[in-house]
């Protein structure tokens, strides 16, 4: 039985992938079958979808990660003291309830502008250096 040699043609992964086909030829040469993976185009949709996912989660550790040092084990948590009877407790929800709205109306324009092609697209660390702060309370 000849050994299969397989291959994959050199591709942009951000755009396009391996397929499940390929051409088998032989080569009767070195007793191998050569195996040529085909490459196909990512669907522009699994595109948009991928780095909607990809922004969204680095946002979602953004906005954990800057409550954190106030002992929030995240902005929901944070949030979740809205109408607390410690005003601090309850400033503070407010003030990061108003702080993640901004960010994600923020992150999802954005989104939008890319998606659009109005602008280039954005890494997670370049998205989060566009968020506006947050603002805790005096």
């Amino acid at each position: 039985m000849a050994t299969i040699h397989e291959t994959v043609p050199t591709f942009d992964a951000r755009t396009h992938r391996r397929a499940a086909t390929y051409t088998d030829t032989e080569d009767p040469e070195y007793g191998r079958i050569i195996r040529v993976w085909d490459v196909e185009p990512i669907p522009p949709e699994e595109i948009a979808a991928a780095l909607k996912q990809q922004v969204a989660d680095a946002v979602q550790r953004h906005l954990d990660a800057t409550v954190a040092p106030r002992n929030y084990s995240s902005a929901a948590a944070a949030v979740s003291y809205i109408g607390d009877p410690n005003p601090r407790w309850n400033a503070e929800g407010l003030a990061v309830r108003t702080w993640r709205s901004a960010v994600w109306t923020a992150c999802f324009s954005a989104l939008d502008d890319v998606l659009a092609g109005r602008r280039d697209p954005l890494t997670p660390e370049q998205m989060i250096a566009e968020l506006p702060p947050l603002v805790w309370p005096a």
